[in-house]
């Protein structure tokens, strides 16, 4: 990295991609010292971290209208099928549910046409969405899978998600359609 820096300091070299990279891993706290932020014109007592994230009160109307399922759990042969749908942050960690719709008794085809608005926080204006597919029993409910959606900025979408356990091999157990506008 020196005689990167030496180069351009005698030779006049485009390095900006260097300088990029040398920054971030700067701000990263994996490289540093007085002659490095020196060479980039860095001043220690500033900040090297990125613009901070710009968060943005939205409010999202979601539509559940049906969903098929391929995987039954219970001895009739039926299902309880109900969706819960909650937002996913940083690394995946997801939050509490944002809604859950009524579970439908003993079908595999069930059609909720359940609206709800619920108010959330976009992250320059990004969001992603898991949507759940449980089924309902008296004693504890079965996981059936789950599917994500990624949106940006405002907007309106249709969607048909298959749904899928990562536990089970990825196997498709079902599909949800619902819409949604942001």
């Amino acid at each position: 990295l020196t005689c990167l820096l030496f180069a351009k300091s005698d030779n006049s070299l485009d390095m900006s991609i260097y300088e990029d990279i040398m920054r971030a891993q700067m701000s990263q706290g994996n490289m540093g010292g007085s002659k490095m932020a020196h060479a980039l014109g860095l001043d220690k007592k500033k900040s090297l971290k990125s613009d901070p994230d710009v968060k943005t009160k939205a409010n999202v109307e979601f539509v559940i209208k049906s969903a098929q399922v391929y995987l039954s759990t219970d001895s009739n042969g039926l299902s309880d099928p109900y969706v819960i749908i909650r937002k996913t942050g940083a690394l995946g960690k997801i939050a509490r549910p944002l809604l859950k719709t009524p579970y439908c008794k003993e079908t595999l085809a069930p059609q909720w046409d359940h609206i709800e608005t619920v108010k959330m926080t976009l992250v320059n204006g990004f969001v992603t969405f898991a949507v759940e597919l449980w089924d309902h029993d008296s004693i504890k409910d079965d996981y059936l899978g789950t599917a994500t959606i990624d949106h940006h900025g405002p907007g309106e979408e249709n969607v048909r998600l298959q749904i899928v356990n990562p536990a089970k091999e990825k196997i498709i157990n079902a599909t949800v359609t619902l819409s949604y506008r942001v």
